[in-house]
């Protein structure tokens, strides 16, 4: 393992930035990560959204890590407590913004932790704290991993063979890791070295939550959307349901 150097994984102009988007307890998580060398130091923001800002980090052995920030004021409180609400491993869930940020971060890495065990292609999850998530950074090739949204369509090889290794990897999911995706889109599939990573597992729910078969039917109707519309692939939703289930 290399040494490591004793420095801040932000520079002065780093923590204002984030000064101005965070709170004293995100900065002051950020900072306990970088005591317990879960992140190495920043290397910079990758996206930024309403709900959250992803940074790339080097990881302690010169990896890539992303690091996943919830932002607390702007997150959508009532779309994350329809994904918790009959969640048996959730079932005392405050009602404060700033608590429920906490669990869905939680939940997320929980969800990756089952993805990784049930090995489904997803990013590897590192730790969590507060509204804090470490994970591996996704590659392809040399460069950071792309969405289907971001990508030619000349990029996929073979699209038809891409949708079905997608399938597969949701019936991994549900069959192995007893868990529904509940947000499969081209947002949330990424292309890695022609092969699918599924990512954003905040959402997803176990196949006891008593809207997962709904979410599942959704999941399978957003993905063939999307490949009939881009890459004219023709497959019956009943069809993708019952290879998941059997």
């Amino acid at each position: 393992m290399p040494e490591f150097r004793e420095e801040k994984i932000f520079d002065e102009n780093d923590y204002k930035y984030f000064s101005k988007v965070f709170d004293f307890f995100t900065l002051d998580a950020i900072r306990t990560l970088e005591i317990r060398r879960v992140i190495k130091r920043a290397l910079g923001v990758i996206k930024e959204g309403k709900e959250s800002v992803i940074v790339l980090c080097e990881g302690p052995e010169g990896d890539y890590r992303i690091l996943k920030i919830y932002k607390i004021e702007t997150s959508d409180f009532k779309r994350m407590e329809d994904y918790i609400v009959g969640d048996a491993r959730f079932k005392s869930v405050r009602k404060k913004k700033r608590d429920l940020v906490y669990l869905w971060c939680r939940k997320e890495f929980s969800n990756l932790k089952k993805a990784q065990k049930a090995n489904v292609s997803a990013p590897a999850p590192h730790a969590f704290m507060k509204n804090l998530l470490v994970m591996d950074c996704v590659m392809d090739g040399d460069e950071i991993a792309r969405p289907l949204d971001e990508i030619d369509r000349e990029e996929l090889e073979n699209p038809e063979e891409f949708f079905w290794m997608v399938v597969d990897e949701m019936k991994k999911l549900y069959k192995k890791a007893k868990l529904v995706h509940a947000d499969i889109s081209e947002f949330n599939i990424l292309k890695s070295n022609n092969k699918p990573v599924l990512i954003d597992f905040a959402q997803a729910v176990m196949l006891t939550h008593p809207m997962a078969e709904r979410f599942l039917k959704r999941d399978v109707r957003n993905l063939i959307r999307f490949f009939k519309k881009e890459y004219r692939i023709s497959v019956e939703e009943q069809e993708v349901l019952q290879y998941i289930k059997n």
